[in-house]
């Protein structure tokens, strides 16, 4: 993307994520794929860093910025490391926000701000044996009693799921 277009918080941003892709992850990024360790202290760094709660209100412990500037710093992790990319994409898009968006005030009082911060891991579960990832063919069950749910059912695939803190779910009800 031309610059010209860019504002100067999303060009700092930006340059941000690619200084500290090409200076911190790129280098070490071929030994993470090689010995399968999730990379717990690069996560966190992107949490000290802001990176984990671009899409997180500051209010909440994020650092509540458009959606630009949240891909281009996806994309310069990325680039240094797809894997960590990817992880950091699935925690402020599919993990964060939904939490965001749909989850109650004690959630988010709960969550947010240690998922933006990196101290805590989320997973996104979906893909299910029989289904795939087709929401509308899941079978994986969430049954209301007092205090919450009753989930049964399988998922497969779960993303970040052997390091997760918190996990969302779809189950139909």
């Amino acid at each position: 993307m031309d610059d010209c277009l860019l504002s100067d918080d999303q060009r700092m941003i930006r340059d941000s994520a690619r200084s500290f892709a090409r200076e911190k992850l790129a280098p070490t990024a071929a030994d993470r794929d090689r010995n399968k360790a999730f990379p717990r202290a690069e996560m966190q760094a992107l949490g000290e860093l802001g990176f984990l709660g671009m899409l997180v209100p500051e209010a909440r412990g994020g650092v509540g910025t458009d959606h630009l500037s949240y891909v281009l710093a996806v994309e310069e992790i990325s680039a240094a490391d797809g894997s960590l990319g990817a992880m950091m994409a699935l925690h402020n898009g599919l993990v964060s926000t939904p939490i965001r968006t749909l989850g109650t005030d004690a959630q988010k009082e709960r969550y947010l701000r240690a998922l933006a911060q990196g101290k805590m891991n989320g997973a996104f579960g979906l893909t299910e044996p029989e289904a795939g990832s087709n929401a509308f063919a899941i079978s994986t069950k969430a049954r209301r009693i007092e205090g919450g749910y009753v989930i049964s059912g399988s998922k497969q695939f779960m993303s970040n799921g052997k390091s997760a803190d918190i996990a969302i779910l779809f189950a139909a009800t």
